[in-house]
């Protein structure tokens, strides 16, 4: 946050929280392309696949600034 601030003016942030029911076959792609499993072999990615999901929740801090 400080280092936007160096750059921006009249920041303002705002957090974003909710629960989003994950559709049947988008568990795969959004497993594949987080971070979180970038360095995760396939076997413990097929772990995760075969326990399911149904719902993710999405918690996300938006960052407003004017640009001085």
């Amino acid at each position: 946050m400080e280092r936007f601030r160096e750059h921006f003016d009249d920041v303002e942030t705002e957090r974003i929280t909710y629960t989003f029911a994950l559709p049947e076959g988008l568990l795969s792609p959004l497993i594949r392309m987080t971070p979180l499993t970038w360095n995760a072999g396939d076997e413990r990615i097929s772990d995760v696949l075969s326990e399911g999901m149904k719902e993710i929740t999405i918690d996300l801090r938006v960052i407003v600034g004017k640009r001085r």
